[in-house]
């Protein structure tokens, strides 16, 4: 008998949070038995977007802050789940303290798709994106990008046309290519 798990998420598959969801119950299924009345619950979200469980069900936030300063938010409210998840040791860090229990699960990458490869013009290519310029250090990243001076590289950031805090910027400068379109995996 498998044992019973609740997973919640953002709902939405195509992005963020509600892919990270939907992968984590692709790979539970044959492990845990998924059902909504279980008496332990992982919720894929940030924390202040969980919209409770019943007394008594163990908990856990699978969240994660891509920069070094986690809001006060998360500060309140991460103490009031059993377990904490970080995506990453640097996310772990930035959490630290903030929870019962921590621990860090990583994000699964499918490698049949993301894997090393050569472009078509042969330049070596970085990526970077989401959906939040300063939260997820896109600046940074261009700025470091350009400080190594690279030859035969390039940057190619991705964001859905439909960016939070999008900081204007159209020209990030030589060999960096901003792609504003939804895109899909291929």
């Amino acid at each position: 008998m498998l044992a019973p798990y609740s997973v919640r998420g953002l709902g939405a598959e195509h992005v963020g949070y509600g892919a990270m969801t939907e992968r984590l119950c692709d790979v539970l299924t044959d492990r845990v038995e998924l059902r909504d009345d279980a008496e332990a619950v992982v919720f894929g979200l940030m924390p202040n977007m969980v919209k409770g469980w019943w007394k008594g069900q163990r908990t856990a936030c699978f969240t994660m802050w891509e920069t070094d300063c986690p809001p006060p938010l998360f500060r309140r409210l991460l103490p009031a789940f059993d377990m904490v998840l970080a995506p990453s040791t640097f996310v772990a860090d930035l959490f630290d303290g903030m929870g019962k229990d921590l621990a860090v699960v990583g994000l699964g990458v499918d490698s049949s798709v993301w894997k090393p490869g050569v472009f078509p013009d042969g330049r070596f290519t970085f990526i970077t994106g989401g959906s939040s310029w300063p939260r997820k250090g896109i600046q940074q990243v261009i700025d470091a990008f350009h400080a190594a001076n690279l030859p035969d590289s390039r940057l190619v950031v991705k964001m859905p046309d439909w960016v939070a805090e999008d900081a204007g910027v159209t020209d990030a400068g030589p060999n960096v290519e901003l792609l504003r379109v939804r895109m899909s995996v291929a």
